[in-house]
């Protein structure tokens, strides 16, 4: 019988020549790897540790995202891009030697207040048009004042700012944002971070002292009219299933919940063990898979557990593994069919992972 479940395979030399091609674009930046989500569903551990060569610093959501990384052996700066949620949370961000992102007046407040036994690094994050945390530019003198003054807070003070637009390569915003950004931290003696992926790859302009990559790192494109192999990128995940079964159908045969494909002909309906039980999306339409590097179309409806493919003209046999996507078949063409982006296939795919 074939082995059933999804096999994802992460290819931790293409994680590092990712992070080389960031570097490459932007030699005068330093480069922080975003591992946050688990490493964007590849292992934070695993990828952390591949990057420890090579990144200069990390950068993850959840304290305890950073507790693992730290309890793994990683030492380089950790910066908590949501901050602290409280004066507990700050203390032991502080005995971890983290960064801390400050975005609120509330987290503002507690910094004024906390006592700790050494002051942290913060990132003052500032809003010029994403509309979701930080600081207005009209908030940012007084903030900036105040958390200058605090003796919780080191004098290694960065400002940040993030792009909402950044993967529209013609979208005027992220050149206002840049400008908005640039003029209002101008008379600030402080670091600067302002790309994300779509910034290193698509707008020089956006570099500063620091960049934070994300997406390219694990080899996807951040923009919609560029594939990752344009940009030079290599794919990190492989996602594969297996063949459980072949069942021959007649002409006029339904297929599937709802009964909503039905059979033109005589036909070979093949059954792959992946369902959104597993992560992979329900809503898909039009979709492939590759089977012995043939395309095999996915019909009907995606179940818990499994999907159906017309194997008409393909060969194939049960216990052949399928490539849900992955090297030769990219992830954004998944991504389309299913009306989604990679960061979510990604994000949400569950298997056994292998590293090599």
């Amino acid at each position: 019988m074939p082995e059933r479940g999804v096999h994802i395979t992460i290819d931790l030399q293409a994680l590092q020549h990712n992070f080389e091609l960031a570097q490459r674009v932007a030699p005068n930046s330093k480069t922080m790897a975003v591992i946050k989500a688990d490493a964007y569903g590849h292992g934070a551990v695993e990828c952390g540790r591949a990057l420890s060569a090579y990144a200069d610093a990390y950068a993850v959501v959840f304290l305890d995202e950073a507790k693992e990384l730290r309890e793994s052996g990683i030492c380089q700066p950790i910066l908590l891009l949501q901050g602290c949620r409280s004066v507990h949370e700050l203390e032991q961000a502080a005995a971890l030697e983290l960064w801390t992102v400050v975005h609120s007046k509330e987290q503002l407040r507690m910094h004024e207040l906390v006592k700790l036994p050494q002051p942290v690094t913060v990132w003052l994050k500032i809003d010029t048009g994403m509309g979701r945390l930080g600081f207005s530019l009209a908030e940012l003198p007084e903030v900036y004042a105040r958390l200058s003054a605090c003796q919780s807070i080191s004098s290694a003070m960065t400002l940040m700012t993030h792009l909402a637009c950044a993967d529209e390569r013609h979208n005027p915003l992220t050149l206002e944002q840049c400008q908005r950004f640039r003029k209002a931290t101008a008379s600030m003696p402080c670091t600067h971070s302002i790309a994300n992926s779509a910034g290193v790859l698509g707008w020089p302009i956006t570099h500063a002292e620091w960049n934070r990559v994300g997406i390219m790192l694990y080899g996807g494109t951040p923009f919609v009219d560029s594939s990752a192999a344009d940009l030079g990128l290599k794919p990190v995940m492989g996602v594969e299933s297996s063949l459980i079964a072949i069942q021959n159908h007649l002409p006029g045969d339904t297929l599937g919940y709802g009964a909503e494909w039905v059979c033109p002909e005589a036909m070979p309906v093949g059954i792959v063990a992946v369902g959104y039980g597993d992560g992979y999306p329900r809503g898909i339409t039009n979709g492939n898979v590759l089977i012995g590097k043939q395309i095999a179309q996915i019909i009907g409806r995606v179940s818990m557990d499994s999907l159906l493919i017309d194997l008409r003209g393909i060969t194939a046999h049960v216990g052949d593994n399928v490539v849900l996507w992955g090297a030769g078949f990219p992830i954004e063409e998944v991504a389309q069919s299913a009306a989604t982006i990679n960061y979510e296939l990604m994000c949400q795919i569950r298997g056994r992972r292998h590293y090599r």
